[in-house]
């Protein structure tokens, strides 16, 4: 099906598409709004997603992914200029958890362990023996 439509997709309706996506629409409801049927949108979708081997495809799904990084700077700018520092502290937890992300390790101790996150405890418990399940 989308042999067919792709002699008879204008530029314009790629940017359209494009356009949609920018806005944080995934490709599948973008296409459906610039007057594609589900059928043929989920093709299209079929036909850029992955390794397409066609040079109308492989333009097609590089304009696509420019508007999807498009449209990620933008809500990443947005977060920085109405998030402050706690917008930044969570683009930096998300973006890059190795180095920034809450982090939990476990210290052993005697009969114990205490729980770091953040370099700080947060969680104290005992170890359990096979004593303590005895009736009493």
């Amino acid at each position: 099906m989308a042999e067919d439509l792709k002699e008879t997709i204008e530029p314009e309706k790629v940017q359209e598409i494009c356009g949609y996506v920018r806005t944080g629409v995934d490709f599948i409801t973008a296409a459906i709004a610039t007057g594609f049927t589900v059928d043929q949108s989920e093709d299209l979708h079929s036909k850029i997603d992955g390794d397409p081997q066609e040079n109308f495809y492989i333009e097609f799904k590089a304009a696509v992914v420019r508007a999807m990084a498009h449209f990620e700077i933008l809500q990443l700018q947005r977060i920085i200029q109405e998030g402050g520092a706690s917008g930044a502290k969570w683009i930096l937890e998300k973006r890059l958890p190795g180095r920034y992300g809450k982090q939990r390790k476990q210290l052993p101790g005697p009969g114990d362990f205490l729980e770091i996150e953040d370099g700080e405890p947060c969680q104290k418990a005992a170890k359990i023996g096979k004593d303590d399940f005895k009736a009493g």
